[in-house]
């Protein structure tokens, strides 16, 4: 594996990048900004790290601190996933979201998780998203893993530069995580581990209602519809998994005029506030109808 620059110059209309892998403290990036910044447009890096949260606070502080031409480059990260273990697990699945939902609240603008398929030709070392390789250990042709359904949930909430709305919730656990965003045409709410009864109040977000459908990744629903509840005046409710992930998926009706304020909470609490928007230009690409986008390096092992 290397690090090397994708591109020198602005050529033809296509992007400049600072691309590095792995060591994300390289002093490579601070010495390309300081000579080179109004000729990058993009900062790309790789991070395996279980938690990438330390990743990217570095380089979003190293971008702040080598800024001669004022620009803050937006961070793409063209690697990131298991690499050197399996994604068929209920537990690398929710490692996976939590590092997808880390990358989206930190303003990452685009990921390519390692890898859509098998990459090693090694028996039993079925490393990608979806189990490409028939070897007699257990691997069955083109058989999507855990977490390719976890990540296909994820990302109906996620791409296409979606609206991240601030909000509030109560009643989660430790593991507990939620996320909430909306286009022109849905309000997304994603939770994880919410383990029992949610009770969703969207009464002061203008043009929300209608039938509600929830999507659900966990050990007995693999990215299925397990309910369509009815909005009623704002209001609606639905049961979320212990361990695993549910995506809220609510029409905007027609006549939608503006977004006021958004509430969360469980049967175990609750508290409100108002919002605010942050763009989240999340760019996650997966197979097929999903749109996930891979990239194989061809100096792989």
């Amino acid at each position: 594996m290397r690090s090397s620059p994708l591109a020198v110059g602005h050529k033809l209309g296509l992007y400049t990048f600072v691309y590095k892998l792995r060591n994300y403290n390289s002093p490579y990036l601070s010495y390309s900004l300081d000579h080179a910044d109004s000729a990058i447009q993009v900062v790309d890096y790789h991070t395996y790290a279980n938690d990438p949260a330390p990743t990217l606070s570095s380089v979003q502080a190293t971008i702040a601190a080598h800024n001669p031409d004022g620009v803050t480059e937006p961070i793409w990260v063209s690697e990131w996933g298991a690499l050197w273990s399996s994604y068929n697990t209920l537990a690398r699945a929710l490692l996976t979201a939590e590092q997808l939902l880390t990358f989206a609240e930190g303003d990452v603008e685009g990921v390519t998780i390692f890898n859509l398929y098998d990459w090693s030709t090694a028996p039993g070392q079925d490393y990608g998203l979806i189990d490409l390789q028939d070897d007699g250990l257990g691997g069955v042709n083109r058989v999507p893993t855990e977490t390719y359904y976890a990540y296909r949930l994820l990302i109906r909430g996620l791409k296409d530069g979606k609206d991240r709305l601030a909000f509030t919730s109560s009643g989660l656990g430790m593991s507990g995580y939620a996320l909430v965003t909306r286009d022109a045409n849905n309000l997304y709410i994603i939770v994880k581990d919410g383990d029992g009864t949610v009770d969703v109040d969207i009464s002061a977000v203008s043009g929300y209602d209608g039938i509600a459908t929830i999507y659900e990744y966990s050990t007995a629903n693999k990215d299925v519809v397990v309910a369509t509840p009815a909005v009623s005046s704002g209001q609606l409710s639905f049961v979320a998994p212990a361990s695993g992930l549910s995506l809220v998926q609510v029409p905007a009706q027609p006549n939608a005029v503006s977004i006021r304020a958004f509430a969360a909470g469980d049967s175990r609490g609750w508290i409100s506030q108002g919002w605010r928007v942050s763009t989240l230009l999340l760019v996650a690409f997966l197979a097929a109808w999903c749109s996930i986008y891979w990239v194989m390096h061809h100096d792989r092992p």
